[in-house]
């Protein structure tokens, strides 16, 4: 199956304008305000649970580095012997 860009909303949602990355990328959903107000950290409400992506800072095309943000943050959290192991 192939599509154009127009074409893209109809099998993903997310993808705004024929937006591959999922989102706008207005100034107003980038930096601190992605994905939401006061979110730019990656942590959510929501114990456990963090935001990851091309959708999350530092964005398109950068996905792997929110993972890479997030997993650090979690070594941080962790006791001295839990982050060890972690870290291998």
């Amino acid at each position: 199956m192939s599509s154009r860009p127009p074409q893209l909303p109809r099998y993903n949602p997310n993808s705004v304008e024929g937006d591959p990355y999922g989102g706008s990328l207005e100034l107003d959903q980038s930096f601190l305000w992605r994905p939401l107000p006061s979110s730019g950290r990656h942590a959510t409400t929501v114990p456990g649970l963090w935001h990851i992506g091309s959708s999350t800072h530092p964005g398109p095309g950068l996905g792997g580095s929110s993972g890479h943000m997030v997993a650090t943050a979690l070594i941080k959290q962790a006791s001295p012997n839990q982050g060890a192991s972690v870290l291998g």
